[in-house]
């Protein structure tokens, strides 16, 4: 019972992204300009400048949290442009730092989802791979 409601839940939580994001593909064809997409030092710290203008009133640490919650939503959900969440790290917390801690929250987001992945085993496929590495056919 526990894996069919697992099932639906994953196909019906799916489902409802892919509509969420189909119905919001208009927002982001408005909005692509607003977002570099080049090398351009000076368009990223305008892009940047923006940003903070926006989420200054509720300091650095939230400012940081709220990158990192948009992080999650990128690489769970999909979200395209996942390359401007990592430029912000970058701006906001200097080069070393914000690598190294957006290379690890990225890790530990991929790490939480492979946990949290529910294998099911078939019996007979399990049961014939031990057999053919007890027989030195398959390694």
């Amino acid at each position: 019972m526990r894996s069919d409601c697992y099932r639906f839940s994953v196909l019906a939580g799916s489902l409802s992204v892919v509509v969420v994001m189909y119905l919001s593909r208009g927002v982001g064809t408005e909005y692509r300009d607003l977002v570099p997409s080049g090398d351009n030092v000076s368009q990223w710290r305008q892009f940047l400048d923006k940003v903070m203008l926006v989420v200054s009133g509720e300091g650095a640490a939230w400012t940081v949290v709220l990158l990192m919650l948009v992080h999650v939503a990128h690489i769970l959900l999909c979200l395209p442009m996942i390359h401007v969440t990592k430029v912000l790290y970058w701006f906001l917390l200097g080069p070393l730092t914000g690598g190294v801690l957006c290379s690890a929250w990225e890790m530990l987001i991929v790490l939480a989802y492979v946990c949290s992945l529910y294998i099911s085993r078939n019996q007979a496929i399990t049961a014939l791979v031990e057999s053919s590495r007890a027989r030195h056919i398959l390694f």
